[in-house]
């Protein structure tokens, strides 16, 4: 009896971590990064945007959109669009907070006119 008794609470105790792991894993929302760009000269920013790509595939990132087709619904539209999908918002926040990409838009003021970028976390489903 004292071994049944004791194996329920192991048994009970494993089945409770992996329902606290699966509960943690869905609290946690993919985040999506928003960046309007205008580039004056595009020969000079590549270099700075191949450093981007890479820190971002580096950093677990998704690029979802990058200086595609336009269509304006409403307001103005911005020259260039690039929306990253990252697994949470600390994620996205480690990827600009970083020395690499702090860099790369300091050098990329240089080549652009204007930027503007955000992260939004999104909605649980």
């Amino acid at each position: 009896m004292k071994y049944v008794i004791g194996i329920s609470l192991v048994v009970g105790a494993a089945i409770g971590a992996t329902a606290m792991q699966g509960l943690n894993a869905q609290a946690r929302l993919v985040a999506y990064s928003v960046s309007e760009i205008e580039i004056s000269d595009q020969a000079a920013y590549t270099p700075i945007s191949e450093i981007l790509q890479a820190e971002n595939k580096k950093m677990g990132a998704k690029t979802l959109a990058r200086g595609g087709k336009i269509e304006v619904v409403e307001g103005t539209a911005p020259k260039r669009v690039v929306i990253n999908q990252w697994p949470s918002m600390d994620d996205a926040k480690k990827f600009y907070s970083s020395p690499v990409v702090k860099k790369a838009f300091e050098d990329r003021k240089k080549f652009t006119s204007s930027q503007r970028t955000f992260i939004v976390e999104a909605l649980p489903n």
